[in-house]
């Protein structure tokens, strides 16, 4: 190990606060494997990221890491402050973000209809880090629901509150109180990536998540998408989440990615995947046998990523996979008014 990778990161930019706490991760932090293998290496804003691997289940985590609450300051704080900075937008009226989400709210239904899932008409849905509150009011609109958020950031809750109407039950989903559960889903769109303390957020979905309700993830897929950042302390694949599934009594019922076979190698290559809520075993998942070749296709995929996002050929792609990056004729009416109403 060089110097760079042995230091612990000082700083991430000037604007956010400061990881003075960093925790050295001796065993995978999932299924507990000690089969652990470097994956990415980097300075990223003058700070040295380093990222392993678990041969068993293939997570992808920082190590060493910062504290959770590092985390929830710098999204509380900073995470679409600086988004709305660097490009010029008033946070509440970013236009850019809420074509985002309705692209997402679209892929997540498209799951839900192939899994054959569904809630109950007028039932309750929850997004955990719901942002500007696009993806969960969409979804409640085509499921006859009532959404509810959980957001950090005060400008961006004000907008779903705002402009979306979803009702904010707390910054965190462990502020989300027992009284206003239980809920027919539970959604994490891009989002679970971002958290350190795994257990205890799927003790909060336990306690929210009605028996036999849906878990709903979408997260970057660390085989095709370069996320190994300091942003996420981890990184999934489909076998890491089954891995998080099993781990919690979360039955996966489809773990798929956003775009089809047939033009699976895209820039935007994610993962959705849908599970419901079941009794506890009471047993740890055995971890599964190492994967051989696993770290070699996952860069691969991390460097089909960076060029995919590159013109030319990020143009080509959106032309042949259309699906993945447009949106539908309800979308488009939506961001119009979107717009019209925010001038």
């Amino acid at each position: 190990m060089d110097k760079a990778q042995a230091a612990a990161p000082q700083s991430l930019k000037p604007q956010s606060s400061k990881p003075s706490s960093w925790t050295p991760v001796p065993r995978c932090p999932l299924c507990g494997s000690d089969h652990i293998a470097p994956f990415r290496r980097q300075v990223q804003g003058g700070v040295a990221v380093r990222h392993d691997r678990c041969t068993a289940c293939l997570l992808v985590f920082q190590n060493p890491c910062p504290t959770q609450d590092w985390y929830d300051e710098y999204f509380r704080s900073h995470y679409w402050e600086d988004k709305a900075r660097d490009r010029g937008d008033d946070v509440k009226r970013h236009a850019v973000q809420w074509r985002s989400q309705l692209i997402r709210a679209q892929r997540y239904l498209a799951c839900l209809h192939a899994a054959g899932l569904s809630v109950p008409r007028g039932g309750n849905i929850l997004e955990v880090g719901c942002a500007y509150g696009m993806v969960i009011r969409t979804m409640a609109d085509a499921l006859a629901a009532t959404p509810f958020g959980a957001e950090p950031s005060d400008n961006a809750s004000a907008s779903a509150r705002e402009v979306a109407k979803v009702d904010i039950l707390g910054r965190f989903i462990h502020d989300v109180p027992a009284d206003r559960g239980p809920f027919d889903l539970i959604l994490f769109s891009h989002v679970l990536e971002y958290i350190v303390d795994q257990d205890a957020v799927f003790a909060s979905i336990r306690r929210l998540l009605k028996p036999g309700g849906i878990l709903l993830i979408g997260t970057p897929n660390i085989f095709f998408r370069h996320a190994a950042v300091l942003e996420h302390p981890y990184c999934f694949s489909k076998r890491s989440l089954r891995q998080l599934f099993a781990r919690h009594g979360i039955r996966p019922v489809r773990i798929e990615p956003t775009s089809h076979l047939a033009t699976a190698f895209t820039p935007d290559y994610s993962l959705t995947a849908a599970g419901v809520l079941e009794a506890p075993t009471g047993a740890a998942p055995t971890p599964e046998s190492p994967l051989p070749g696993a770290g070699l296709a996952m860069r691969l995929g991390a460097a089909w990523f960076s060029l995919a996002n590159r013109f030319p050929l990020n143009r080509a792609l959106g032309f042949v996979n259309p699906t993945g990056t447009k949106l539908n004729e309800a979308s488009r009416r939506r961001l119009a008014e979107l717009k019209a109403r925010t001038r």
